[in-house]
């Protein structure tokens, strides 16, 4: 691993109880003043993606003809400072990690750069360390960002978002039928809804 800073921020010790939810999401879609975005996520056990298996990545990016993906970590916590980690090469790394807390993240000058770097067509993925898909969804409706399953229409279809998250999982440590199950099993069905709406005067 190239260009490691020192980290700024301590994680929570015990991750053998900490879970990761890694989620793709599409170009965001304006209606009634509201972005619509379609998602596709995965829940499962927490992993470290410093301990990643670079050599391995890069193999699969090559099979694949990409050349890089690009990780921003959110963690579940507060006050803590942005960080970059290159991942491989300086001069082409094949990972970019990039690691903030949720209350940077989830700021109203980054939910900007967030839409708009959705709108690129770069592998960029997004990793919420520890925190409920409930709580993922309740902060984003706070920017007028309504995150979506897709179309009910095309549910039935293999979407782009599915398949660029199954990139992911793929290229980072490799997929099975066994992890795809167990991330069902790891999804309380409370998680899955939005508890208030944000889009009320009186947010």
């Amino acid at each position: 691993m190239n260009n490691k800073k020192t980290r700024f921020f301590a994680n929570d010790n015990d991750d053998d109880y900490k879970l990761s939810l890694f989620a793709s999401f599409s170009k965001p879609k304006l209606m009634n003043g509201l972005n619509y975005i379609s998602s596709s996520i995965q829940i499962r056990p927490y992993i470290n993606l410093e301990k990643a298996d670079f050599a391995k990545i890069a193999h699969r990016l090559v099979q694949y003809k990409e050349q890089q993906v690009q990780v921003f970590t959110i963690l579940n916590n507060v006050n803590s400072e942005s960080d970059k980690i290159y991942c491989g090469p300086s001069d082409a790394p094949v990972l970019l990690l990039y690691y903030m807390s949720k209350d940077i993240f989830f700021s109203e000058k980054f939910m900007k750069g967030f839409l708009s770097n959705l709108e690129s067509d770069t592998l960029i993925y997004f990793h919420f360390e520890g925190q409920s898909w409930f709580e993922i969804l309740n902060e984003f409706r706070k920017h007028n960002i309504v995150i979506t399953g897709g179309s009910t229409v095309k549910r039935h279809m293999l979407s782009v978002i599915q398949f660029k998250l199954a990139f992911l999982l793929l290229v980072l440590d490799g997929l099975s039928f066994a992890k795809v199950r167990k991330s069902f099993l790891l999804t309380p069905e409370k998680n899955w809804r939005v508890g208030e709406d944000f889009t009320l005067k009186k947010h």
